[in-house]
C-alpha cells in the first residue's frame, strides 16, 4: 500500500492507526488523514489506550520535579520525537504528522478506555457487558 501511495498510485487508501504509523512522513503528508467514517459521531466516540499512573511512594521533592517534569512542553516534545508516540500535551509540537493525527483523532473523541487487553481489570459486570456487546455484534 505504502509503494502505491508514493508513486502516486492510489488516491485514496484505508488503514489502522499502528500502519498508518509507520508510512513514511513524506508519502503520508500527500494525503489527508480521517478516521475511518461510523454511524457514530465523535464526541461519542472513544478510543482505546492504556494509562499509566505515577504515584511517588514518599514525600519527595524530587519526585515531584520529575513528575512535573515528565509533563512539561518541552519533555513531552522530547519524548514524542524520540520515540514517535503523540504528545500528550495539545500545545505541544508533534514530530511528524502520524502524531499530529493521533493526537487529533484521540482529542475530537471521549476520554480513552483501558485497551481490550486489560479486561482482567474489569468489574463482574463490565465484563458481563463487554461480553454482550460482543455477542451482540457477532449475531448481527
Amino acid at each position: 500500500m505504502e509503494a502505491f501511495a508514493a508513486s502516486r498510485l492510489a488516491s485514496v487508501t484505508f488503514m489502522s492507526l499502528e500502519s498508518h504509523r509507520t508510512i513514511a512522513p513524506k508519502t503520508i503528508s500527500r494525503f489527508t488523514s480521517v478516521y475511518f467514517p461510523s454511524e457514530h459521531g465523535a464526541n461519542s466516540r472513544i478510543f482505546t489506550g492504556n494509562t499509566y499512573y505515577a504515584v511517588p511512594m514518599k514525600k519527595s521533592v524530587k519526585a515531584n520535579e520529575i513528575l512535573t517534569g515528565l509533563l512539561s512542553v518541552k519533555v513531552q516534545e522530547d519524548m514524542s520525537r524520540s520515540t514517535g508516540i503523540a504528545p500528550v500535551l495539545a500545545q505541544c509540537h508533534t514530530p511528524d504528522k502520524q502524531a499530529d493525527d493521533a493526537r487529533f483523532w484521540i482529542a475530537a473523541t471521549n476520554s480513552p478506555l483501558p485497551g481490550l487487553s486489560n479486561e482482567i481489570y474489569l468489574t463482574k459486570s463490565q465484563k458481563s457487558s463487554l461480553a454482550a456487546e460482543i455477542a451482540s455484534r457477532i449475531r448481527n
